[in-house]
């Protein structure tokens, strides 16, 4: 196999593309079809709804303003959660990727349907990036065949991999796009010499997304070393070679300096910042080798175990041995393939792979590449193979059907039916076309290639499938959802003063696709309308926000939603201004309201049709009067290290009181703060096992100690009973465990103790329990559920509607996965504290955690602190493009604090003079002002932004101008 670089045949070439693009539009009708055919959208209900289309619509408004406003862009938007930095959040999703532009040609009524149409077309664009790069391709002398490498391309387009990222995740269609074209750049570098290409390539993958840059860049690398090692190391010296490719590089990295450099700050100074390198494994679970083979040829949006997302044609199974057959003449692919299988193998790589973090293999797209060109190689000889090939087939799939068989006996997934189908049929048409010479046969084998992956889309999308289709909005649910996201209860919410809004945790349900799905509810992120919420999910978080909401122990911080709801914490929700809470009659949590906020506006009941009043459903909207002040002045320090002795619900309790100074140095010239702590409530903790089995009172349940839990029966619970709850009026009853650890039991451990308490179970039955059956039971369920993993949930109840998890994830949940030590879960405000508060354990194991009960008392005394916080709020504020200003005056030295998130891009000033900013409250602005009358502004530059447009225009210079010099001397000597 090589890579020729002779002028292409324009009507080869217009062929190709002819025949691409009609096997893609067939594939095209079933996929996108099914979609149509079952009334739903494009729209992806998870990340498309709540990131990428809000995200679009803002970008397309923010390119609109900056090309009426070019020298005066907004750095800082106040409606991403918080507060965070523009460029920060575009540069991950949109300033870089080329396809963003076209929702400019897209009116603002039709930007969902510009979403969905670019998301087709970024995919179409994928295929021709391939057919571009098989139009260079030749083996023994002879280009590859049309239909051979319209056929290749669905196999690297129609994959799991990407049949579900380009619909959930479009950006990494990119990848694919770049990934051929770096290739095929390389080459031309290491045969030609020139790299002009290679550099607008790499600053194209360098702008687009960091992410991805880097995976993109070590493929890139990967096929360097191997190129150069197995055939061009006798045609150049090494240190020349190194030298060629150190100039593009160095090139690229300079011109696109102006969104990298800022870009590498923010992700530096961001929640992905810190994460456990590859999720603590060393292996992954059993069941992953297991169910490896079988996801060679099929897979499905529910089988992304960490991320290896393969779900190939069946034609690569003939395609991989072809090219293994004949290893010396595709060395290149085959050691590329091996090299892959061994990444795919260990925790590590992928870790590696994936910036040092969890094992997330994402960077199979680079695998999709290489078995896609082995397919177009394998369709451009199918039709011409001798018997030692079509023995080796036939072996091959013997065996592979046998490894099937057997992993479908063990665990029956239906999936793999289809694929096996076509694998036969195809091994069956193959030998007809060879044995029989049939004209044609090539171009019969690449139509039965079209057909697979036709049916593996529709089997893909279908509702009786795998039914990815019902995972998207149905038509016209957008345009509904930002109109109706509050149920107009968001309409005329109008101040002159600045303040966020919120839901109840777990409560506030969309309706449709997201009910039910806790998981979805991160769509409760009102982007779409036109308030601030705290709530916000974007790749890339603050991480001083992060820090701040794991000091406070928020049971709902992840890295990609740090705040969430605030878990409905009086002290957390007032502190972040929020002024309005909406809320859903009889869903989870509907009790559950934070101290102060009292019903403001509702709309109209529907009563069940039964009558059922725990199926009526209203909306609420519930207001406040103690939400903070964006900025206030506070004369009271907190040094971090009386901080930092706290307990969380006690350093809630601080940011009524005062302000956390940075050092103990910057407290002096202030007055220290009272230090009000939180009350420790007495507990007593019961399992629901009891002491005479003939009792049924609580006084003869089973007292166990808080420290360490064994549990061994999967259906016992736990009961906090709070002896002396009369004494804890008016407060917010928080539990806070803190050096939280699981050990789950082993396979043995858990077929003992199933069977043993199943046994109990069943004592009264005429006919005796099969431990036998159960213990089989027991232990396929290990496997198949992962068991081995320490992944748990410790749930509490208060009363009939207060319901609260914090949940250890999986290691498979790459994006999401952090190891839980310690978290607060928040019980709801009460007037009276219930007596028991009901504990559960997700797995059976040994549990150890230290529990802690705090009482947060509200009333006058919180009052009277918030009150006078909001005397103390800057005056007169204003806000503009990247900066707020006001006034304030006082008599003595104090400090400016804020909820506004911390970075090194803010700057202050004081009546015109630059003063330095602090970070108070451990992530916030803050600035320590004299006494007196002043105004004061924050001004927002996004950090390296300046640098970054200094390094890239240089660049530019130098290289125009040297390629101008370069012309002209070359003309002088033509002359």
């Amino acid at each position: 196999m090589s890579i020729s670089f002779a002028k292409i045949n324009k009507n080869r070439s217009k062929k190709l593309i002819q025949i691409y693009t009609l096997f893609f539009a067939i594939v095209a009708v079933f996929l996108y079809g099914t979609f149509i055919a079952t009334g739903h959208t494009l729209i992806w209900s998870a990340d498309a709804t709540a990131q990428h289309l809000p995200l679009l619509e803002s970008f397309r408004e923010a390119v609109i303003n900056f090309l009426h406003h070019p020298f005066s862009p907004n750095q800082w938007s106040w409606k991403f959660g918080l507060g965070a930095d523009t460029l920060s959040i575009f540069s991950y999703y949109n300033i870089g990727d080329v396809f963003s532009y076209l929702i400019l040609l897209f009116p603002k009524g039709l930007v969902p349907l510009g979403y969905q149409v670019i998301l087709v077309l970024r995919l179409y664009c994928a295929g021709l990036a391939f057919i571009y790069f098989m139009a260079h391709i030749q083996v023994r002398g002879k280009y590859i065949s049309t239909f051979a490498a319209a056929a290749g391309s669905l196999v690297y387009l129609f994959n799991t991999y990407l049949e579900y990222a380009h619909l959930a995740q479009p950006l990494f269609t990119t990848a694919f796009i770049l990934f051929p074209l770096i290739i095929l750049e390389i080459e031309r570098t290491l045969q030609m010499g020139t790299y002009w290409r290679l550099s607008l390539v790499f600053s194209w993958m360098l702008i687009s997304n960091f992410y991805f840059a880097y995976m993109l860049g070590l493929g890139g690398i990967a096929f360097l070393a191997l190129q150069y090692f197995m055939k061009y190391r006798d045609q150049r010296k090494l240190g020349e070679t190194i030298i060629n490719f150190v100039k593009p590089a160095l090139i690229s990295l300079f011109s696109s300096a102006f969104i990298l450099i800022p870009e590498l700050i923010d992700v530096a100074n961001s929640t992905r910042s810190v994460a456990s390198f590859a999720n603590g494994l060393k292996f992954y679970p059993l069941f992953y080798y297991i169910m490896l083979p079988t996801h060679f040829i099929t897979g499905d949006s529910n089988s992304l175990l960490f991320w290896t997302a393969l779900g190939f044609g069946s034609i690569v199974f003939f395609a991989v041995i072809y090219t293994m057959s004949r290893f010396r003449q595709f060395r290149l692919l085959n050691w590329s393939m091996i090299i892959s299988l061994i990444i795919i193998m260990l925790p590590a790589f992928g870790a590696i792979l994936n910036g040092f973090t969890t094992p997330s293999n994402r960077w199979t797209f680079i695998l999709c590449f290489i078995v896609a060109v082995a397919s177009s190689i394998f369709l451009d000889n199918a039709a011409l193979l001798d018997n030692r090939t079509l023995k080796l087939f036939a072996y091959g799939t013997g065996i592979y059907a046998v490894v099937i068989i057997g992993t479908y006996l063990f665990h029956n997934s239906s999936e793999i039916f289809l694929p096996m189908i076509f694998l036969l049929g195809q091994l069956f048409l193959i030998y007809l076309v060879n044995y029989n010479h049939i004209a044609g046969g090539r171009k019969l084998i690449a139509y039965s290639v079209l057909a697979n992956i036709a049916v593996n889309c529709f089997a893909f999308a279908a509702p009786f499938n795998n039914d990815f289709a019902s995972n998207f909005l149905p038509r016209h649910n957008f345009a509904a959802l930002q109109k109706n996201f509050f149920h107009h209860l968001n309409n005329h919410l109008t101040s002159s003063q600045y303040y966020r809004v919120s839901t109840i945790s777990n409560n506030y349900q969309l309706g449709g696709v997201f009910s039910g799905n806790n998981n979805d509810l991160v769509l409760a992120n009102p982007i779409l309308t036109n308030l601030k919420s705290i709530n916000s999910y974007y790749s890339l978080q603050n991480k001083y926000v992060g820090n701040f909401m794991n000091d406070m122990q928020n049971r709902q911080y992840i890295a990609n939603i740090p705040v969430a709801q605030a878990d409905d914490r009086t002290g957390l929700e007032n502190f972040l201004g929020v002024k309005y809470i909406f809320q859903q009659l009889n869903n989870p949590n509907d009790e559950k309201i934070p101290y102060g906020y009292t019903k403001d506006k509702q709309t109209k009941l529907v009563r069940d049709l039964n009558g059922n009043a725990k199926l009526d459903s209203q909306t609420r909207r519930l207001k406040t009067r103690n939400n903070f002040p964006l900025i206030y002045w506070q004369r009271n320090a907190i040094s971090p290290q009386t901080y930092s002795q706290l307990s969380p619900s006690g350093k809630e309790m601080q940011l009524s009181s005062g302000v956390v100074m940075p050092t103990a140095a910057s407290c002096q010239g202030l007055a220290k703060a009272k230090i009000i702590r939180p009350y420790k409530v007495p507990y007593q903790l019961y399992s629901s096992h009891l002491k005479n089995p003939k009792s049924k009172t609580d006084s003869d349940l089973v007292q166990v100690a808080s420290g360490t839990i064994k549990k061994t029966d999967p259906n016992e619970t736990y009961q906090l009973v709070l002896p002396e709850n009369s004494k804890f009026k008016n407060s917010e009853l928080q539990i806070e465990l803190n050096k939280i650890s699981f050990q789950p039991f082993t396979k043995d451990q858990l077929v003992k103790y199933s069977n043993y308490y199943a046994k109990r179970s069943a004592a009264g039955n005429v006919t005796p329990f099969n431990s036998r059956l159960n213990a089989i039971n027991v232990r396929h369920k290990y496997i198949t559920t992962m068991q081995s993993d320490k992944f748990f949930a410790i749930s509490a109840t208060a009363g009939s509607s207060i319901n609260e998890t914090i949940q250890q994830l999986a290691a498979s949940s790459t994006s999401f996965y952090l190891p839980l030590t310690k978290a607060t879960l928040n019980m709801g405000y009460h007037a009276n504290m219930p007596t028991k508060i009901g504990l559960s354990m997700s797995r059976m194991g040994t549990y150890h955690f230290k529990l802690s009960v705090y009482a947060i008392p509200y009333g006058s005394s919180y009052n009277k602190r918030v009150a006078k916080i909001k005397r103390d709020g800057l005056q007169n504020v204003r806000f503009y493009n990247n900066d707020v200003t006001g006034t304030f005056s006082h008599s003595k030295t104090g400090v400016l604090t804020s909820s506004i998130p911390y970075s090194k891009g803010w700057r202050a000033y004081i009546d015109g003079k630059k003063a330095p900013v602090i970070r108070t409250n451990s992530a916030f602005v803050g600035l320590k002002v004299p006494a007196g009358r002043h105004k004061v502004s924050f001004v927002y530059q996004t950090p390296g932004l300046k640098l970054g447009i200094l390094i890239s225009f240089t660049t530019l210079v130098i290289v125009l101008g040297g390629w101008y010099l370069l012309r002209r001397r070359n003309l002088t000597v033509k002359h």
